[in-house]
């Protein structure tokens, strides 16, 4: 639930900045470095948001531009239920809390150095000592399925494109509390209160991005999506 503000300034002593000078994230695109060594090293790395997330009360299709490079957030609301909501949702954790696109997550102004498939985003907008799960197929990825498949909400530590008996609710339920706050697309909110999109850090493309993706009847933990649809971000510890 991070609001990004053009005149706030995340640093690596507070958040998941970790990489300086090149993948994008550089002085061009609103990173800068205490002692101003190129790679930073030994020194605090500081990005500033180009974009301040987007009200509530503010979101249309005007303010939230479908763009795969650069970053949009979105400030959500609490969560309402459906006509016929199931007996979680009032709960306390069917709130939307804030949306990003992926360009955002990673923290970063201009993502258009990430292009190929399984590449991993180095930064991201988690706290320090958290980061975005990897879904790659490299460096020990599959890190939402892992997940899954420890909580035994799948039966399958490397897909888990189906629920093992009773795995939906363990998702949305106590510890875990994944949230099915929907998604933003065109200046739209959608699917609130029945499916939940969480972004990871694996590149699929130049233009999309992996991320887990849920709802009552199927589970996708590494799914392809436009990098300019609002998800929601969960961080896992390093």
């Amino acid at each position: 639930d991070l609001d990004l503000s053009t005149e706030r300034t995340l640093t690596s002593n507070d958040t998941d900045l970790n990489l300086y000078g090149s993948m994008g994230y550089d002085y061009a695109n609103g990173y800068s470095c205490s002692n101003g060594e190129a790679d930073c090293t030994g020194g605090i790395i500081s990005w500033t948001p180009e974009r301040s997330t987007i009200p509530s009360a503010s979101l249309s299709s005007s303010t939230w531009t479908n763009d795969y490079n650069n970053p949009y957030s979105y400030q959500g609301t609490e969560g309402e239920c459906p006509n016929n909501p199931s007996p979680d949702c009032n709960d306390g954790h069917s709130y939307a809390n804030n949306y990003y696109n992926w360009t955002a997550a990673i923290a970063s102004n201009n993502s258009s150095s990430y292009t190929a498939n399984n590449t991993i985003a180095a930064n991201s907008i988690c706290p320090a000592g958290w980061r975005l799960p990897n879904t790659a197929s490299m460096e020990g990825g599959y890190e939402f399925s892992k997940l899954l498949y420890t909580y035994n909400i799948t039966n399958d530590p490397n897909s888990g494109a189906s629920y093992a008996s009773g795995g939906f609710d363990r998702l949305i339920s106590s510890p875990l509390w994944f949230v099915r706050s929907g998604y933003v697309f065109g200046g739209t909110l959608y699917s609130l209160s029945d499916r939940g999109y969480y972004w990871s850090s694996a590149v699929n493309s130049s233009s999309s991005a992996y991320g887990l993706y849920f709802a009552s009847g199927n589970v996708y933990p590494a799914h392809n999506f436009l990098r300019d649809f609002g998800f929601s971000v969960r961080c896992v510890a390093k």
